[in-house]
């Protein structure tokens, strides 16, 4: 679950803030919708996809929130996550021949050994087998569907190389700026010695 970070400068008093990660989904128009936590899979239905569908087309965005080491500027590097899946279970109509597939295997073996201890492993092994070729040809189709798309987008959300503020090339993540925050300069006046605490779970 991403935390709430709240920066504070003992000088000017000024405050930042931020999550350290969150996601947002490419749409077909190449623009990028970003998704509030919590409530992602919710939200997502909104620009037509389901969260399971999104993950599989790889269209997920992770965002991650950095701090610049030189200036204190807090940015986000935007990376496009490889398709995947992220919910175990497959799409209804794959459940529904698998098992069905499943339950005529294991009563055949039963029968044929009289015996149902017989026919329940057997059935348990054809299951996961006919899942897992079902999930492997579909994200097969799904990354030959997107492929074009997902090449374009990884290049317009490749990270740049440099701080947009002042050109600095040092970061660290918003998660991890504890280890770093004496050192990191006040983005208003430019001070050192920050203070960081964790305001919030979102």
């Amino acid at each position: 679950m991403p935390g709430f970070y709240e920066f504070t400068c003992p000088h000017c008093k000024g405050k930042s803030a931020a999550l350290d990660f969150g996601y947002g989904v490419m749409r077909d128009d190449d623009t990028t919708a970003w998704l509030g936590h919590p409530g992602e899979h919710r939200q997502i239905e909104k620009h037509g996809f389901t969260w399971t569908q999104a993950w599989l087309d790889g269209r997920i965005v992770l965002s991650d929130m950095m701090v610049c080491r030189d200036c204190g500027t807090i940015h986000a590097v935007n990376k496009l996550q490889p398709p995947r899946y992220v919910d175990p279970m497959p799409p209804q109509g794959v459940r529904g021949w698998t098992m069905w597939a499943t339950v005529a295997v294991t009563l055949g073996v039963a029968l044929y050994f009289n015996s149902i201890l017989h026919g329940l492993p057997v059935g348990l092994v054809t299951f996961v087998l006919l899942e897992w070729l079902k999930h492997r040809r579909a994200l097969k189709q799904a990354m030959s569907r997107t492929a074009a798309m997902r090449e374009r987008w990884a290049k317009l959300l490749a990270p740049t190389a440099c701080c947009g503020s002042c050109g600095g090339d040092r970061f660290t993540p918003v998660g991890n700026a504890i280890d770093d925050v004496a050192d990191l300069r006040c983005p208003n006046c430019n001070s050192r010695g920050l203070s960081l605490h964790l305001a919030g779970i979102a």
